[in-house]
């Protein structure tokens, strides 16, 4: 749908030299859009059940209690990152390959250079994302819900913090 929208738009409105140019830019907010579509439709269970906590050791805290604010948390950040990882993959290479000089090459040759720049753009731009949005992550138990919000550690000392695996 987001493709299409885009498409038709961008057929429409722009003068008609710049249509080809622009086209290369529908494939991103069309995989932002499926990909984070995805992951809120696949994990709205997990959104309305909650998610384990864990202490800084990884042990399960609360006797398994699970947090729904700790795991709304968990999908909002994977969709952040959901959003981020088309940026290398599909729009660094439509930017590139729309560079002055780029862009007029015949398609022997602009065809292997964007595969090419494709490639290296997955190749380096992936990990980066990847790194910058950690699988696990931290939440102030002050943030949570009641029942979360006295417990202790093994030194018997006040928990300040919780940890959740929220995926990729």
């Amino acid at each position: 749908g987001v493709a299409l929208g885009r498409g038709g738009a961008i057929r429409r409105l722009p003068p008609p030299h710049l249509v080809p140019r622009l086209m290369k830019f529908v494939a991103f907010p069309a995989s932002v859009v499926a990909s984070s579509g995805n992951c809120l439709i696949m994990r709205r269970a997990e959104m309305e059940q909650g998610i384990s906590l864990q202490s800084e050791n990884g042990s399960t805290v609360a006797d398994g209690r699970r947090s729904v604010v700790a795991a709304t948390r968990a999908v909002k950040e994977t969709v952040m990152s959901r959003m981020a990882l088309p940026v290398p993959v599909v729009l660094l290479p439509a930017i590139v390959m729309n560079l002055p000089g780029l862009s007029s090459l015949a398609a022997g040759v602009s065809v292997p250079l964007a595969m090419y720049f494709t490639t290296v753009s997955f190749g380096l731009g992936l990990p980066g994302v990847v790194a910058y949005f950690p699988q696990f992550s931290s939440i102030e138990v002050s943030e949570l819900e009641p029942e979360f919000q006295n417990l202790r550690d093994e030194k018997g000392e006040h928990i300040r913090v919780l940890y959740f695996n929220k995926g990729l």
